[in-house]
C-alpha cells in the first residue's frame, strides 16, 4: 500500500505521471479567465477547438430545462446561456472521463462506479447548495462533487497501467484505491491550483453538520451519505435531511434531470 502511494507521489512531484496533469483545455481556459485582455469570445475560440465537447455543450444549452426563447447554434451563445463556470466544469469531467478510461475489464467496472458516484455527488451537491444553503455557490458544490473521485481515478488508472499491479484482484484493487485516493486527490487539487474551499471540502476531517448544512464540506458529506442510502437503504442509514432532499428533487425534477444529463 505504502509502496504504491510513494510511487504515485514521486511521479506527481516529478511531473512524470501524465494522468496527474490538468487537461490542456482547462489550463488554457483558466489562463484566459485570468487574463484581463481576454474576453468571452477568446474563451469560446479555445473551447471550439474541441469539436466533440463543443457539440455537446451546444446540445446541452438547447436541452428542455435550459432552452430559452430561441435555439443556440454557437459556443459563445451556449456559454452565455449556461455560464462559463458550468461550461468549464463540464469540460473538466468530460476530459477526466476520457483520460481515465481503462483496458482492464474489472478496473473498467470499478471506474464506471467511481465516475457515476462523482456525477451523482456533483448533481446532488448543486441542488442541495442551491435550495438548502443559498450562501454557497451551486457551481462550486457541483465542481467539488465532480472532482471528488479524481484520486480514485488516478490510483485505479495507475494500477491498470503498471504491469506489476495490473493483475491484482478486485478486492485488493478496491482496498488500495480506498486507502490512498483521498491523499492523492488532495495533492492533485493543490497542484492544479483549485480553490482552497474545494480542497477543504474533500480533505477536512472535522465533523460535518448533517442536520443544518452550512459549508461545502457539509454538502459533500451529505450527498455521499445520500448516495449510499439510495444504493443500500436501511433505517440506520436514513437521515431526516434525506426527506428534504427527496422533496426538493421532486419539486425540481426537470432541472435535476437536465443537470445530470449535462454532466453525465
Amino acid at each position: 500500500m505504502d509502496k504504491i502511494y510513494n510511487e504515485i507521489l514521486s511521479k506527481i512531484n516529478d511531473n512524470t505521471l501524465h494522468l496527474a496533469t490538468l487537461p490542456d483545455l482547462i489550463i488554457k481556459v483558466n489562463a484566459a479567465l485570468a487574463d484581463d485582455n481576454k474576453n468571452l469570445t477568446d474563451i469560446a475560440k479555445i473551447i471550439q477547438r474541441e469539436v466533440s465537447l463543443s457539440t455537446r455543450i451546444i446540445r446541452i444549452a438547447n436541452s428542455p430545462g435550459l432552452r430559452g426563447s430561441k435555439e443556440v447554434d454557437s459556443i459563445i451563445d451556449a456559454i452565455n446561456r449556461l455560464g462559463i463556470t458550468l461550461v468549464k466544469n463540464l469540460a473538466i469531467i468530460v476530459s477526466l472521463n476520457d483520460k481515465f478510461a481503462t483496458t482492464n475489464s474489472e478496473h473498467d467496472s470499478l471506474m464506471r462506479r467511481i465516475t457515476k458516484n462523482s456525477i451523482d455527488s456533483g448533481a446532488y451537491g448543486f441542488m442541495v447548495a442551491k435550495y438548502l444553503v443559498p450562501s454557497l455557490s451551486p457551481d462550486l458544490a457541483l465542481l467539488i462533487g465532480l472532482i471528488s473521485k479524481v484520486g480514485h481515478m488516478v490510483v485505479l488508472r495507475y494500477l491498470n497501467d503498471t504491469v506489476e499491479h495490473r493483475l491484482l484482484n478486485e478486492d485488493d484493487t478496491c482496498k488500495i484505491v480506498t486507502e490512498i485516493s483521498s491523499k492523492v486527490c488532495e495533492m492533485l487539487m493543490s497542484k492544479w491550483g483549485f480553490p482552497q474551499s474545494c480542497i477543504t471540502a474533500l480533505s477536512d476531517n472535522t465533523p460535518s453538520n448533517l442536520d443544518d448544512p452550512r459549508t461545502y464540506r457539509d454538502v459533500y458529506i451529505i450527498t455521499q451519505k445520500y448516495i449510499d442510502h439510495k444504493n443500500h437503504p436501511t433505517s440506520e442509514s436514513h437521515l431526516e435531511i434525506f426527506d428534504i432532499i427527496d422533496d426538493l428533487l421532486g419539486k425540481n425534477k426537470e432541472e435535476f434531470l437536465d443537470l445530470r444529463s449535462i454532466i453525465s
